[in-house]
């Protein structure tokens, strides 16, 4: 099945045997071999695995309840139809349609309150793990080699994005294929904001990252790191002095809720994104000077 605009038929679907399907749950690495590393927790997935997994799902009439609850509006029952059939390419490209990063909420995105947490299922067993299958099949695309962002004809238009974090990098792949000339700024060294340096590498692998890194600079999107836009050395209007036409804001929050107890401000003890930046810091400085 090619044309993922088309609408797969559900007619002879045998729902009440699906629903009775047990979810075969997460592969994991051993505990014992995540202990010795910084790799990804789960382990690798197979296709048996992900088209049985994809097969607890009931095709729910009209806009089906994990739907609704996707905050990118992702078509995900004709996808896990799809995987069900062993068509992995045509359900990334489903996915891809209202994601531009479907790798990466596959696995951050809190799919229990979202998606899965809106799985019919839930009411007799386990929601079917969309988030999984996700990554699962938008990697399968991305090893084939079937992942690029097509830059449209060139505009001649400038715009600024500040932030590298996941909204400042949608926001350049969007605006790559519109043909505009892309150039992102951050604060830090490398691109990926809270990606990077807010995610430890057994839960999002950073190598990943700079996949989608590397897909929008083939693209020409630019990176100015170590720069910071606010009121001092760089500001906004100097960004439109310099040319830019449309500066698009994507700075995140950076700031933790505070514990309010006592002794949280003492030397030695750090909050939480503070804790993990300093974690990751010294990993992507590796990479770098690797690479």
């Amino acid at each position: 099945m090619t044309d993922t605009d088309s609408r797969p038929d559900f007619s002879s679907l045998d729902r009440k045997a699906r629903i009775h399907l047990p979810s075969r749950g997460l592969p994991t690495r051993p505990a014992a071999e995540r202990a010795r590393d910084f790799l990804e927790a789960r382990a690798q997935l197979d296709a048996e695995w992900a088209k049985y997994e994809a097969s607890r799902c009931i095709h729910c009439h009209e806009m089906a309840a994990c739907r609704r609850a996707c905050p990118a509006g992702s078509d995900i029952s004709k996808a896990l139809f799809l995987i069900e059939q062993g068509e992995f390419l045509d359900a990334a490209t489903v996915f891809r349609k209202t994601n531009f990063m479907p790798e990466i909420c596959g696995r951050v995105c809190p799919q229990e309150k979202l998606c899965e947490g809106a799985c019919v299922l839930k009411r007799v067993g386990d929601p079917v793990l969309v988030g999984v299958l996700e990554s699962f099949v938008c990697e399968v695309q991305r090893r084939e080699g079937r992942v690029s962002i097509k830059a449209g004809e060139g505009t001649g238009r400038k715009v600024a994005i500040i932030g590298a974090g996941p909204s400042g990098l949608a926001c350049a792949d969007i605006l790559a294929r519109m043909g505009h000339w892309v150039t992102i700024y951050d604060t830090r060294s490398h691109p990926g904001g809270a990606l990077t340096y807010g995610f430890p590498n057994f839960k999002l692998p950073h190598a990943l990252i700079d996949e989608i890194w590397n897909d929008l600079k083939q693209a020409g999107v630019s990176f100015v790191g170590n720069t910071y836009v606010g009121k001092k050395k760089k500001t906004v209007n100097d960004l439109f002095a310099e040319g830019y036409e449309a500066i698009f804001l994507g700075v995140g929050s950076g700031i933790d809720a505070p514990l309010e107890i006592s002794g949280e401000n003492l030397p030695g003890v750090y909050k939480a994104t503070e804790f993990l930046i300093r974690a990751n810091t010294e990993k992507i400085t590796c990479r770098l000077v690797c690479a």
